[in-house]
């Protein structure tokens, strides 16, 4: 895709118990998070293990508040080389990405009043039948209703969300910095704006809900995205995100070959206590907060570490199968404990 990601960058001009590595360098332009100007300190150091761009960083907390970044900050004009527009997973599509949706009526009955849906009710005999068929439907993509449904998905790839979310009747709109992506989307009859949230311009309070899956990590001022949002939303509004998470067990277990990590695109990484105060200083008021865990995460930090060893093999879909079954329960005990690799969130606007 010669109109990606990186051809729009190049365009433009933790916790606690980890082991300290060591001091580094002051950052003059102080912390993200809280501003401090202090000396961070280095937790981890490591190479993109999953595209092979060149090179080495370190992961350094704020002295402070325990804000983890990214060092060195690189400049917005690299960080187009960092996406290799050819291959980068949001950026791809199957022969399923765009199938037609078929939303059962159990679906439909759940979405209505379990997930306040129009049509729906709140409460009685119905909505407890909805909880109890709740567990027969799939709840991927699936969020409550909000206001008049009208959401913005932000780095929305080729809008494979978007297709399924506005079958279960969301008003839908995505921001894609990969023109090659949002075109493809276009193309599926998606509204998908090419560029950043700010180039977007938006008008104040458009959306009911905004959705960020795994993007918040990529920016440059997480913060500012934040404040976008806050103004982009209309009284009530949500935020609904997703990031690693940078407490995870998993992390702790596998260093720098955590899957996860996915240096140097991730430029800041988050814990629970991190993103709390992250989401009050954007304007927001955390309403849900969990960690999901996979142990395709964890096939993947494993095919990591084993590369680094020297050994290339993938793990077999039997071996996979085999560690689901061995690792399942620790899993779900992580998750339990907010240990998970995988930080979900659900915010209302504030103010």
């Amino acid at each position: 895709m010669p109109d990606g990601a990186g051809a729009y960058w190049r365009a433009m001009s933790s916790s606690p118990t980890d082991q300290a590595i060591g001091p580094h360098s002051v950052d003059a332009a102080g912390c993200e998070l809280c501003g401090a100007v202090a000396t961070p300190i280095t937790v981890l150091r490591g190479r993109d293990r999953e595209h092979g761009v060149p090179g080495e960083w370190d992961l350094v907390r704020c002295a402070a508040c325990e804000l983890v970044r990214i060092e060195p900050m690189p400049a917005v004009e690299d960080i187009g080389g960092f996406y290799p527009d050819d291959e980068y997973y949001a950026h791809k599509t199957s022969d399923r990405t765009f199938r037609p949706v078929q939303v059962s009526a159990i679906k439909r009955f759940v979405l209505r009043h379990r997930h306040g849906y129009p049509g729906g009710c709140k409460g009685g005999a119905r909505a407890a039948l909805a909880g109890l068929l709740s567990r027969f439907v799939s709840a991927k993509y699936v969020l409550p209703w909000v206001g008049s449904g009208r959401l913005l998905d932000v780095g929305c790839g080729v809008g494979a969300a978007l297709w399924r979310l506005r079958a279960f009747g969301w008003q839908v709109r995505g921001v894609e910095l990969d023109d090659g992506a949002a075109a493809i989307g276009r193309q599926h009859g998606l509204d998908i704006v090419t560029g950043t949230l700010f180039d977007a311009a938006l008008p104040d309070a458009a959306f009911d809900v905004v959705r960020l899956s795994h993007v918040l990590e990529h920016l440059p001022s997480p913060l500012a995205a934040l404040r976008e949002i806050h103004r982009i939303l209309a009284p009530g509004g949500q935020l609904v995100m997703a990031v690693p998470n940078f407490d995870a067990a998993g992390r702790q277990q596998f260093g720098s070959c955590w899957f996860p990590l996915e240096l140097p695109r991730h430029l800041f990484h988050f814990t629970p206590a991190t993103m709390q105060r992250l989401l009050q200083k954007g304007g927001f008021r955390p309403l849900s907060m969990h960690t999901a865990s996979s142990v395709e995460h964890h096939a993947k930090s494993i095919e990591q570490q084993r590369r680094e060893a020297g050994d290339p093999t993938p793990l077999s879909r039997d071996q996979r199968r085999a560690l689901g079954r061995r690792i399942g329960a620790q899993l779900r005990d992580d998750d339990r404990r907010m240990r998970g690799d995988i930080l979900e969130v659900r915010a209302v606007r504030e103010g």
